[in-house]
């Protein structure tokens, strides 16, 4: 990509070069309408910011970048369940339950931005499910 391109890229997962040495902004594919209209929101671009996966890889080393796309693609389109953690802001956790690991993404759905953004906050692992069960807004 082009050095200090802020333009996102179209709606395709970034690459493990882009996770690697990130240049820009990257646009992902749309969240599905059957879990945006659970959660009462509308369809807008989901943006992963550069300095979010810069972020990302400092406070999370323990994740593989390789891993990136697999958790992003299960976290958010493969969702199974999604809760929020505080219920006066604009956060949502993405959950996919898998045998294995439970991959698991912080999405912003704010309705005054025009976009969403998200964090690739939570390395895949077992989540205790005591807390959740309190905040979750659905299962699929």
């Amino acid at each position: 990509g082009e050095v200090g391109g802020s333009a996102p890229q179209k709606q395709t997962m970034p690459s493990v070069e882009d996770y690697k040495n990130p240049q820009k902004d990257y646009e992902l594919p749309v969240i599905p309408k059957s879990i945006l209209n659970k959660l009462n929101k509308s369809t807008k671009p989901v943006i992963l910011k550069k300095d979010i996966i810069e972020k990302n890889k400092n406070h999370h080393p323990d994740v593989n970048i390789e891993d990136y796309n697999q958790i992003l693609e299960e976290g958010i389109y493969r969702a199974d369940i999604v809760f929020k953690t505080k219920q006066n802001d604009d956060y949502y956790n993405f959950v996919h339950y898998d045998d294995k690991y439970h991959p698991q993404v912080l999405v912003e759905l704010s309705e005054t931005k025009n976009n969403y953004s998200l964090t690739l906050r939570a390395k895949p692992q077992r989540l205790a499910p005591f807390p959740i069960l309190k905040s979750i807004l659905f299962a699929l």
